[in-house]
């Protein structure tokens, strides 16, 4: 169905915003969820700020959110068979999302909030959550030594003995301070699809000058270390 303003030329507003109904539309029928999450700082629970059948709608809260907030990065994903995606340029899930909503088993959540354990749930910079527990032992000089061993926490998977994270396969810090400067690079899963290894990317709340809030199969994509042309 065609609109126009006078009989004669087309208007680009009202195609836009025909458009956005007809994509609202469809997303309402395939049941699409579109959830406004904090990405950081990151918690052991999944921060959820708002949710809506509408890309758009998501879109501009997401904006705002990001605007109002000077310490704390806000991002839009799409529930989709019980995960979280992120979406493309038409609301559509694109690539699995690294935020997931993780449900972490009760007796660590007990551990973690008592005052009396030395033991820790920490959070890794794809939000997967892990429990260190205090592990003690004598060594070949007959000293004690201890020594914090990483294992999962999850409901569905507890107990286990990790080294790599099983969400983005990253190495587990040892010590603490290694995690506040892994705190200071900046999370590639907030970098949109399209901007990944683009030398005009810029950051997350505005990503380049030519396209503030990303897009996907861009044109004026330059990968980094070639030159820009003309």
């Amino acid at each position: 169905a065609a609109i126009f303003t006078d009989g004669n030329s087309k208007s680009a507003e009202a195609i836009a915003q025909y458009k956005e109904k007809l994509l609202k539309e469809v997303h309402e029928k395939q049941g699409y969820e579109y959830l406004v999450i904090k990405t950081l700082p990151r918690s052991i629970d999944l921060y959820l700020e708002y949710v809506t059948n509408s890309f758009q709608e998501a879109q501009k809260k997401c904006d705002l959110e990001n605007l109002a907030h000077d310490y704390s990065s806000f991002a839009v994903r799409v529930m989709y068979k019980g995960k979280l995606y992120r979406p493309d340029d038409y609301g559509y899930p694109s690539v699995i999302s690294k935020q997931q909503d993780w449900s972490v088993h009760q007796k660590y959540l007990d551990a973690h909030y008592s005052q009396h354990q030395d033991c820790e749930i920490f959070v890794c910079n794809c939000s997967y959550p892990y429990f260190k527990s205090l592990i003690g032992y004598i060594d070949n000089e007959n000293e004690w030594c201890e020594y914090l061993q990483p294992i999962t926490c999850l409901i569905s998977d507890s107990g286990r003995k990790i080294e790599l994270c099983p969400n983005c396969n990253c190495r587990i810090p040892e010590y603490e301070d290694e995690e506040d400067e892994e705190d200071e690079e900046e999370e590639e899963d907030d970098i949109p699809y399209g901007c990944q290894d683009c030398q005009y990317y810029y950051g997350t709340e505005i990503v380049c000058a030519v396209h503030p809030y990303g897009k996907d199969n861009c044109p004026d994509f330059l990968e980094m270390g070639l030159a820009s042309p003309g």
